[in-house]
């Protein structure tokens, strides 16, 4: 028995969850120790109605009176612990240490008042039934730390132990009021260690339980931002931010449907940066991305707050969709990307066209109806480029 209830009183909490549990100890303890409150107020009301009725005259009889003082007693002390728990409860903040100073008197009152009323009903012939009921009840409903219990009991019992040679009726053997006491006392003290520990159990697992959900919610948090971010990448060019071509070809069609449903003109720009590749082969690839970038924010500038489609075509080549402008304000639009990038005056090594990176430019404009295809205004607009290139470079051609 003695090994089993070291088992039982082997509990260990972590620091971070020795707060929460104490709170949860209390809240439960308090709820419980208000209808235990009430419900005692009420019985040893009855109690007192009863005795009155059946025995008036015993009210001041001893032992008889000494009962009707102590059922007062517990009324008035119940009645004050229904208040301290009910101001209590209303409370935001909990005080651990007040209240489970509360929880422990009351406890030790309770077994000290029943330990009280069995003697008193020994020294009249009576059984051990109502401390033995506070042994058990006192175990069950309410949860208290193993040392706790144990100091609890334990006091309470000694002091009956000492008492109770003084109550019992002359040549009464105490031999057996001993034995079934300390075996009550041994078996409620087992049973509130279980009954503690399993609580604390529950709350541990619980924790866990919680400490995993919110593991696996920041898992799937990050988990949503990797495959956010992944779908970002799969959808834009990883040098410039702008759509690349996979993406482009997946939503022009969509953009296409939507100049139809406006029955709007659709424009379509390709653009091309002249002799790129000798760009890179003299200043290397670092310096080849470098000239993308620049390129890629000064077609952002050109282009403005309207609402558009860019995406990067091919290695050094790109494209701009637009919905609903005119046939000048397209043109117009592409000459003013091709002047503002000849005016960053991005320095070439060798000559070929101009000392600076240059760009041409093909521009289609036309009405997409059912019956054709964005493939074919944009096989329109790279002829057009082509054409811009074959020319002179550095200049812009369109049809329509």
């Amino acid at each position: 028995m003695i090994s089993a209830i070291k088992k039982q009183m082997r509990i260990t909490v972590s620091d971070e969850n020795k707060g929460p549990l104490a709170r949860e100890i209390i809240k439960a303890n308090m709820f419980r120790g208000k209808i235990i409150a009430l419900t005692l107020i009420v019985i040893e009301l009855c109690v007192i109605v009863l005795r009155l009725l059946v025995s008036p005259a015993k009210i001041i009889v001893a032992p008889w009176g000494y009962y009707y003082i102590m059922y007062l007693l517990m009324i008035a002390f119940m009645a004050a612990v229904l208040i301290i728990l009910d101001r209590a409860s209303k409370k935001e903040k909990i005080h651990i240490k007040r209240m489970n100073a509360i929880t422990y008197c009351c406890v030790a009152f309770v077994l000290a008042w029943n330990m009280i009323i069995t003697l008193l009903d020994l020294s009249v012939g009576g059984h051990l039934l109502s401390y033995f009921i506070a042994l058990v009840a006192i175990s069950v409903i309410i949860y208290l730390k193993p040392k706790v219990l144990l100091i609890i009991y334990l006091s309470v019992h000694a002091v009956y132990l000492a008492l109770l040679p003084f109550f019992l009726p002359s040549g009464h053997v105490a031999q057996a009021e001993y034995i079934n006491t300390s075996i009550a006392v041994i078996i409620s003290i087992f049973i509130g260690l279980v009954i503690y520990r399993s609580k604390v159990l529950v709350f541990i697992q619980q924790k866990t339980i919680e400490q995993k959900n919110d593991q696996l919610n920041l898992l799937n948090e990050q988990l949503t931002e990797t495959n956010e971010t992944l779908e970002y990448l799969s959808q834009t060019d990883g040098l410039t931010g702008i759509y690349n071509r996979r993406m482009f070809d997946e939503i022009s069609h969509d953009y296409w449907e939507s100049c139809i449903e406006k029955n709007a003109p659709l424009t379509v720009i390709m653009m091309d940066i002249d002799h790129f590749k000798e760009y890179n082969d003299n200043f290397g690839h670092q310096a080849g991305d470098d000239c993308l970038i620049k390129l890629v924010n000064s077609l952002k500038k050109s282009i403005g707050s309207k609402e558009t489609m860019l995406a990067r075509y091919g290695g050094e080549e790109f494209i701009l969709m637009m919905c609903g402008i005119t046939k000048k304000a397209s043109y117009d639009l592409a000459e003013k990307i091709r002047k503002n990038v000849e005016k960053l005056d991005i320095k070439r090594k060798y000559t070929v066209v101009a000392e600076h990176i240059l760009l041409s430019l093909g521009v289609y404009r036309g009405m997409p109806s059912k019956q054709a295809d964005v493939k074919e205004f944009i096989e329109y607009a790279d002829k057009a480029l082509y054409a811009a290139k074959r020319d002179k470079r550095n200049n812009t051609k369109m049809t329509e």
